[in-house]
């Protein structure tokens, strides 16, 4: 179900007229199947002191249960945030579980249109085989759980990853494997063991 109610409009002592908004989304679906996205689960509420200007108390909740983009998924996604004018946006906090992990990011403000911003990644229990299944980085199997922060942001419009961690837990029972078949003999000339003994006079 989805609800939306519009308050009054109001004149200001100006004389613009204005108006305030309440938004309500329960249980709603966002689906785009030729680009893999399907976001189930959407739940929000929004209040709108200012139509006009686009201002809104704080903590605003925003949150959705799944976010599927190919074959990565993002489940239970809240957040807080407020609007203090059509150009800036606060997040109060952000969280969602990702990897089998939590993932969250601290308070940081969007000023539009060429937004700077610097805040941090911050997780904890991310299923490391999972993750690294995704990202590639080598063809071994790893297991454990990773945490660690990450700074991340937006500068001139382009975004950055700065100098953290991410390590294995110490608390959580990890391993590392990986297939060295021709490891140690990709570069030996084709010879047997026998040819390779040293015969002592």
């Amino acid at each position: 179900p989805r609800t939306i109610a519009a308050g009054p409009a109001v004149r200001r002592s100006d004389g613009a007229w204005d108006g305030s908004a309440n938004l309500r989304l329960t249980d709603a679906n966002v689906l785009h199947p030729d680009q893999g996205i399907r976001l189930e689960g959407v739940d929000t509420s929004i209040v709108l002191t200012s139509l006009r200007e686009l201002r809104t108390p704080e903590r605003q909740a925003f949150g959705f249960a799944r976010l599927a983009i190919g074959e990565v998924e993002v489940t239970n996604a809240s957040a807080h945030f407020s609007l203090s004018g059509a150009n800036r946006l606060v997040i109060d906090t952000l969280q969602a579980r990702v990897f089998g992990g939590d993932v969250s990011v601290g308070h940081f403000a969007l000023a539009f249109p060429d937004p700077d911003v610097g805040t941090a990644l911050e997780f904890e229990g991310v299923d490391a085989g999972e993750l690294m299944r995704h990202v590639g980085i080598f063809k071994g199997r790893l297991t454990g759980k990773l945490r660690g922060k990450l700074p991340v942001g937006l500068i001139a419009g382009r975004p950055f990853v700065g100098e953290g961690f991410l390590e294995l837990d110490p608390r959580q029972p990890a391993s590392f494997s990986m297939d060295a078949s021709g490891l140690f003999t990709t570069d030996l000339p084709n010879k047997t063991a026998k040819d390779r003994v040293v015969r002592l006079p």
